[in-house]
């Protein structure tokens, strides 16, 4: 299956599209060891924790994910109507996720799933109790966990959703979720999917349109927000996607778009 489909870069400006997630964490692994070799000590202490307080270790966590998987990023829709900074204070501003392909291995990932949900349940939310209201519901493999916390003046609310869902294992805000109308500007993928190179390895793309309205209410606050939203006004898209060849070359495509 491709996580990264149609109706994911229609509605959120930022997304990384990549395959083989285990392969990354096992290199970064392999050239933290080259640097420092104590640094194996430290995956052996992590690898201990995580069999100790969900009952799996990292590769369990980890090693099935394989397949493709990508990364998501863009304003909430209350974000992209914001008139204030006030109406970024109750709800996150953001809408983003991670959502990989779990293909052949739905078993790894479940177990993944339940193990979450008892440390959630066990462990999280009674340590919580007092600075934050959780709420953790379960609708087959897929937790959908809120938090509201009670520390401040008003209360903050934050909603994950965790595990596996329409085929994608995720990890993500709720409108990372959603299908239906794309944000403003989302045609711009359109345009920007034909400066993508054949067959990519991975693709980088931003659609810098629907950033400049999140970004605008903050702009009274920071010289430089201000600067960034008038360079972000001129922008309409940028992509990074590399290829790999019949001889396992790499070869890279850069390209931007403005208006015209």
């Amino acid at each position: 299956a491709d996580v990264c489909s149609p109706d994911l870069t229609t509605r959120f400006p930022l997304v990384i599209h990549l395959t083989n997630l285990a392969g990354f964490i096992e290199e970064s692994i392999a050239a933290a060891n080259e640097i420092d070799e104590s640094s194996s000590e430290t995956v052996d202490q992590a690898n201990e924790a995580s069999r100790t307080s969900i009952g799996l270790s990292l590769e369990e966590i980890y090693g099935w994910m394989v397949n493709d998987y990508a990364l998501v990023l863009g304003p909430s829709a209350q974000a992209s109507d914001a008139s204030g900074i006030n109406d970024y204070i109750t709800d996150l501003p953001l809408e983003f996720g991670i959502l990989i392909d779990p293909s052949a291995v739905d078993a790894a990932a479940v177990r993944v799933v339940d193990a979450v949900e008892t440390v959630l349940r066990e462990q999280l939310a009674p340590a919580a109790e007092g600075a934050a209201e959780f709420t953790i519901e379960r609708d087959a493999d897929l937790i959908t966990v809120t938090a509201v916390d009670q520390t401040g003046t008003v209360p903050f609310t934050l909603t994950i959703n965790f595990g596996l869902t329409a085929g994608a294992f995720v990890l993500a805000t709720p409108g990372v979720l959603l299908e239906g109308t794309p944000l403003p500007e989302g045609e711009t993928f359109q345009a920007a999917a034909g400066t993508i190179v054949d067959t990519p390895a991975s693709v980088f793309y931003v659609d810098f349109k629907p950033l400049v309205p999140f970004l605008r209410p903050l702009a009274p606050l920071d010289y430089t927000v201000e600067t960034s939203v008038t360079v972000l006004d001129l922008l309409d898209f940028a992509t990074l996607s590399s290829a790999i060849d019949a001889d396992g070359n790499g070869s890279d495509d850069n390209t931007g778009g403005t208006d015209t």
